[in-house]
């Protein structure tokens, strides 16, 4: 072969290399490029006039994000300006500017400020007919219905496989003062469309909370509501909503372990084709040295409560101890602090209820209430154990520990007292603690 066909020969070989490379932009791609996705609404949000539509949503890059395009049912987009050009993670609040019934489909990208623009997120909302001509009757004036949500069984986004049958349970705590009886209900408010039959999560619509779980729901008190749902058959990120309506027709206001505010109750979950992701991690605890503490004297019995709890987590930050004191009329704010590590995958703190409370004894007896969460590198938190209320707190002295088996409504407390957890039978069961 002669220099000449030589040379041709490499340069053919190089321009078939360098065609099968990946630019330089492609593999800044896997990493740096923007990205937006949305907060609220989540899909299939109901949305009543004359309330507030809301948007809330996100931008994110290392380059900044220099401006934000909104779509709606695929109509000309609008172009909107990024709050702070020079943060990597941009919040954005925009009115939704839809006031029509209907369904409307939504999609946001990011642009940073190289000119880069982000994938699109998407998301629906669903406008009701306009203002309600009737206005749900007040809340009684003697009580106020407020619920807090301690924990969630399968936590937020797990994999579900296309049609998979699955059950959304979530502890609850009544942390109102209202007792909930009759004319209480659990009431489907958002989601995927009831007109895919079989494909939607919507398993229960509407259905009185005593078909549920046994009434009445005393204030502080626990329990779990279970629904058997079905993943959408087609591949994707569902959202579906509940919530506990109270007599009157007034959803009752949502808190999630105390802290964060939420308008519903939700089954988030993705549907993907293939293996189940398994969970992020787990939390439960193991051991928890005393049923009952005493404050202010040593001469009763044990003045400190050691936990210990097993945290399983490829992303653990830290492993947080909440707790706080709850009397019959009033309770104090949660205090949170650090576990220590004891090797493998357990951790254990000890307090002193006389010293967490200043070495003030302001009551004969409470219940020392207790959660212990999974704070990951990420800052996710939502790996948490229930809100466990089986710890009385006892002045030295004073209160009484004489109080019946009835007291309990948990399983965990009712057998930590010695009592018996004992269920009876029906079509939905009914537990309750009993003497022995």
């Amino acid at each position: 072969m002669n220099t000449r066909k030589r040379l041709v020969v490499f340069l053919l070989i190089l321009a078939i290399i360098s065609a099968c490379a990946p630019t330089s932009a492609e593999n800044n791609g896997l990493t740096n490029a923007p990205q937006a996705w949305f907060d609220a609404p989540l899909p299939g949000t109901v949305h009543v006039p004359p309330n507030p539509c809301m948007i809330v949503a996100h931008g994110a890059s290392p380059a900044g994000i220099s401006q934000f395009e909104l779509s709606i049912n695929g109509a000309n987009a609008l172009a909107l300006p990024s709050p702070d050009t020079s943060g990597s993670l941009v919040t954005l609040t925009q009115d939704c500017g839809v006031t029509e019934p209907g369904e409307y489909f939504l999609q946001l990208r990011a642009q940073d400020n190289g000119g880069n623009w982000s994938a699109y997120a998407e998301t629906s909302l669903i406008v009701e007919g306009g203002t309600s001509t009737s206005t749900p009757a007040p809340a009684p004036a003697n009580c106020i219905d407020k619920l807090d949500v301690a924990s969630e069984s399968p936590l937020q986004k797990s994999h579900m496989l296309p049609g998979q049958q699955f059950t959304k349970t979530w502890t609850i705590q009544n942390t109102g003062s209202c007792a909930w009886g009759d004319g209480y209900r659990f009431v489907f408010t958002g989601g995927p469309s009831m007109s895919e039959g079989a494909a939607s999560m919507g398993g229960v619509l509407d259905t009185p909370l005593g078909s549920l779980v046994f009434l009445p729901v005393l204030p502080a008190q626990t329990i779990s509501l279970s629904l058997n749902q079905i993943a959408p058959t087609s591949e994707g990120w569902y959202v579906g909503a509940w919530n506990l309506v109270a007599p009157n027709g007034g959803k009752i206001p949502i808190t999630y372990s105390g802290a964060d505010s939420m308008p519903s109750m939700y089954a988030d979950i993705v549907v993907k084709a293939g293996t189940p992701t398994p969970p992020a991690g787990a939390i439960t605890v193991e051991r928890v040295s005393t049923n009952l503490v005493y404050l202010g004297g040593t001469n009763c019995g044990p003045t400190e409560v050691t936990f210990t709890a097993r945290a399983v987590s490829p992303n653990i930050t830290a492993v947080v101890l909440f707790y706080r004191f709850q009397t019959n009329n009033s309770s104090t704010e949660f205090q949170g602090i650090a576990m220590n590590p004891t090797g493998g995958d357990l951790y254990e703190r000890t307090i002193n209820p006389t010293s967490a409370l200043g070495g003030a004894v302001p009551f004969d007896t409470a219940t020392l209430q207790y959660q212990i969460v999974i704070q990951q590198t990420d800052g996710d938190t939502s790996i948490r154990t229930p809100v466990f209320s089986d710890i009385t707190a006892q002045a030295c002295g004073g209160g009484s520990n004489s109080s019946s088996c009835s007291q309990y409504t948990d399983k965990r407390a009712c057998i930590s007292n010695s009592c018996n957890w004992v269920e009876i039978p029906g079509v939905v069961p009914v537990y309750e603690c009993r003497d022995p």
